[in-house]
């Protein structure tokens, strides 16, 4: 069963920019249509298909759990030139 998606990842793709963002950002962008959760996802599979950059920041805090943030933009121009030299060869 295929389920229909609020936002399409091409359109939530078309949103990012040279700016690093997480996934609350890029919702806020998007004017908070869809659930964040959903967005988080599109991003990450966009992600995991080189269509945008994704990034991890960690850190120990002193106290409480390690945190982990992710990021995202779109490709940079470098980075899309190779990614479509990997496809053609």
């Amino acid at each position: 069963m295929v389920r229909h998606r609020c936002l399409e990842d091409e359109t939530i793709a078309s949103y990012l920019d040279d700016e690093w963002r997480t996934p609350t950002a890029v919702h806020r962008l998007l004017q908070e249509r869809g659930e964040s959760y959903k967005i988080a996802i599109a991003l990450e599979r966009l992600a995991r298909a080189g269509k945008i950059e994704n990034k991890y920041e960690g850190s120990m805090p002193k106290r409480g759990s390690p945190v982990c943030i992710d990021y995202y933009r779109r490709l940079q121009r470098l980075r899309i030139s190779y990614y479509r030299r990997l496809q053609t060869a």
